[in-house]
């Protein structure tokens, strides 16, 4: 019996030495002043992953890390800070130590470019095969032309070229901007009143920004205006397109300023409304954007099945998106616009394409 009580007692005092000893170099550990993270800004395909670590200051400071992701269909983060992309989008990873925090912006399937401190995002939109066009009857008859497509990878624009990135590139904007019966000025509003020929021609606008980016663009790239075909499979969503009737939702209201919400007064700040399946804003409203493509009513019919970009001459051009003025069918994905190449005026903005140089 007191063999027992001695192999107790001995047991207990055990115990209680590793508590005191466990609470000591708990109590002696320094606090966090600070924790930060190897990386604040990531861009990654998605399946790719990439180890974030945490540091704490003073670094004795060993509390435990605790990992958080602000939108786990975007990106997730395991309990050793390991981030894996999963969708396109962007988000946020937090890292938690004790009371203290330090963020990692996460964006997947884009690429980041700056011009004079004024930063752009370009999408990645991955190569696949779509249905072009729609058998809608709220459609027009250019637009009633469905038709397999199939498109290379490309990137196209986050959102439309902002006024401050034209501003970057080009040194002025149109001064129409400030003196137009719209409310169009804004740094983050669409640029306005510029035309395809202001975009397009030499000395305009792509020049002088494939100039100036010249050794920031992947090997073999070039920004351009987008094809037809290639506006119109991002603002589907690509290859994750969820079939919806505008860009990102069957709700306009979510994803488009247009004449409901705007009364037709102006245009409104890029990235207020929800994006699209691949993380892409105002595809539906806010401004009608210029494509590449020469417009002709029946070119559907005679399409060019991979990568087309539209008849070979013509004396109008593509535009898309239906704007701040219009109804809500000028929003679809499928609606269809144009006009003459000189226009600028106060409905046409572009998004610019980064493509494969020609």
């Amino acid at each position: 019996m007191y063999t027992n009580i001695k192999i107790f007692s001995s047991k207990r005092i055990t115990i209680i030495s590793l508590i005191l000893t466990i609470y000591f170099f708990v109590s002696c550990q320094p606090d966090i002043d600070k924790i930060t993270l190897n990386q604040t800004n990531l861009e990654l395909n998605v399946n790719e992953t990439f180890q974030l670590k945490a540091v704490n200051e003073p670094k004795k400071a060993s509390q435990i890390v605790e990992w958080v992701s602000s939108k786990p269909n975007i990106a997730v983060v395991n309990d050793n800070g390991l981030v894996k992309a999963i969708s396109p989008g962007e988000c946020e990873i937090k890292a938690i130590a004790n009371d203290k925090e330090a963020f990692c912006k996460v964006f997947i399937n884009s690429k980041t470019f700056k011009v004079n401190e004024v930063e752009f995002k370009m999408i990645t939109v991955e190569g696949g095969t779509f249905i072009m066009g729609t058998n809608s009857d709220e459609a027009f008859e250019d637009e009633k032309i469905p038709h397999e497509v199939t498109l290379s990878t490309y990137y196209i624009g986050e959102t439309e070229v902002t006024q401050a990135l034209w501003n970057a590139v080009m040194g002025n904007i149109p001064t129409q901007i400030n003196t137009s019966v719209s409310d169009l000025k804004g740094e983050n509003r669409p640029i306005f009143f510029v035309s395809w020929n202001d975009i397009c021609n030499t000395n305009g606008f792509l020049d002088k920004l494939n100039t100036i980016l010249a050794d920031k663009l992947p090997i073999g790239y070039s920004f351009a205006l987008p094809t037809e075909a290639q506006w119109e499979y991002a603002a589907r969503g690509g290859k994750y397109s969820q079939n919806y009737k505008y860009s990102g939702s069957d709700n306009i209201d979510e994803v488009a300023w247009y004449i409901n919400n705007t009364g037709g007064k102006g245009s409104k700040d890029v990235k207020t409304k929800m994006p699209n399946e691949l993380g892409i804003y105002d595809m539906s409203g806010n401004a009608g954007e210029w494509c590449y493509d020469w417009y002709h009513p029946y070119y559907y019919y005679n399409s060019e099945k991979v990568d087309p970009t539209g008849p070979d001459e013509g004396s109008d051009r593509t535009n898309r998106n239906g704007g701040f003025r219009a109804k809500a069918t000028g929003c679809a994905v499928w609606s269809r616009f144009y006009d003459p190449p000189t226009t600028a005026d106060d409905f046409i903005s572009f998004r610019l394409a980064l493509v494969k140089s020609k």
